[in-house]
């Protein structure tokens, strides 16, 4: 179990909703785990991205087909680590350098953001920075 105790962390906080996106992405993506979407996510989850299956269901699935594999131990540390992340009020915002392929063999780093509405110590909105016509090459 998570160490996310609302009265050591001060629940609805910044920091408080940071870790919990921090912790979604290790304990969900990381871990390849379509299960451990309903400890993070709200029964009433709002994708704003259309490119994304909508509600907490499409999410499970989401991960479910994206790692087949799954799930696996998580980690203690992400696998990539974020280059921004800012929380204000209920808002988080995560963004992640990615090295993509380059021309005559080299790479260049492309940001990619998630911004994310918390209610409850739940993530319950979503918008993504990936543009569904050009998706990134994942490590």
């Amino acid at each position: 179990m998570l160490d996310r105790d609302p009265a050591r962390l001060g629940e609805g906080t910044p920091s408080t909703n940071k870790l919990l996106v921090s912790d979604f992405y290790r304990c969900v993506f990381d871990a390849h785990n379509p299960g451990a979407v309903k400890e993070f996510v709200h029964e009433d989850y709002v994708q704003h991205s259309r490119h994304l299956p909508p509600g907490r269901a499409g999410l499970e699935a989401l991960v479910a087909g994206s790692f087949p594999d799954g799930p696996i131990p998580t980690p203690e540390e992400p696998s990539i680590p974020p280059s921004i992340l800012m929380g204000e009020g209920d808002l988080v915002v995560i963004a992640a350098a990615l090295p993509q392929p380059g021309g005559e063999g080299g790479t260049y780093l492309r940001y990619l953001y998630d911004a994310y509405r918390v209610r409850g110590g739940c993530l319950c909105e979503h918008w993504s920075g990936v543009d569904p016509h050009n998706r990134p090459v994942m490590p």
